[in-house]
């Protein structure tokens, strides 16, 4: 895994740097922020299940800004992103199968259970602004909105459990799950779109907010896969809402 981690890395920053040697503006960042997660810990649509699980994502970014060798339109309305980001949940079930009025078996199995995920994320996403940046660079106390487009690589480690002893007994797993857990960690990539602005502090410093969709490729980030053609409430891929905030520095 580690070393699967380290390639990405190479091959992330070596795109990024592969033809763009010409342009001298360079920026470096920190985020942080909260992840709301739409898991198979619950229904899809359940808005109990996407609230109730919330985890954390911190970063680093790294731009490219293109605007300082002033050309066309893409020059002064386009950046280029990488991104190396860690992402943290934790899971139980939530919603109207295990509200306290339910005494089932299930109804108990489903409270009892609980998990987590790590995710390692690693990614490219062109930036578009619709604000001149040229302008912006020079703007002290102005705001520069912005939509992305990207993808990335993502490693993640689930880890599934129950509070009534070790998962795959009929006596801690509901049916459901029997065959639909692991506590395997693999790899996958995912599409990401964000909106967000920028707050020019200084000539060398701006503030950033950020509001991201991450869609997954794979239903197994959260270490749950229920069978998708009997338990269609869960057939969706992963999928994560990301809003964090942070701080870019520019180097001329």
């Amino acid at each position: 895994m580690r070393n699967k981690i380290k390639l990405s890395i190479i091959l992330v920053f070596s795109c990024l740097s592969v033809g763009f040697s010409q342009y001298t503006a360079h920026e470096l960042g920190f985020t942080a922020g909260l992840v709301s997660f739409q898991s198979d810990y619950g229904e899809k649509g359940d808005s109990k299940s996407t609230t109730g699980n919330i985890g954390v994502n911190v970063g680093i970014v790294y731009f490219m800004d293109f605007s300082y060798n002033r050309g066309g339109y893409f020059e002064d309305h386009f950046k280029l992103k990488g991104e190396f980001s860690y992402t943290k949940v934790s899971f139980e079930h939530n919603g109207r199968w295990v509200e306290p009025g339910k005494n089932s078996l299930m109804a108990q199995q489903l409270r009892a259970m609980n998990g987590s995920t790590s995710i390692v994320n690693l990614g490219v996403e062109l930036v578009w602004f619709p604000m001149d940046l040229p302008t912006f660079n020079y703007a002290e106390g102005s705001f520069a909105p912005y939509v992305s487009l990207g993808t990335q690589v993502n490693f993640y480690t689930p880890e599934v459990k129950s509070d009534l002893g070790p998962m795959g007994s009929p006596f801690t797993t509901p049916v459901k799950y029997m065959n639909g857990y692991t506590n395997e960690g693999g790899s996958t990539f995912s599409f990401v779109g964000s909106i967000g602005t920028r707050y020019k502090l200084s000539r060398q410093a701006d503030l950033v907010v950020d509001l991201r969709g991450q869609l997954f490729n794979s239903d197994w980030v959260d270490g749950l896969r229920p069978d998708p053609n009997t338990y269609k409430e869960n057939k969706s891929n992963d999928f994560a809402v990301i809003f964090s905030v942070g701080y870019i520095f520019l180097f001329d």
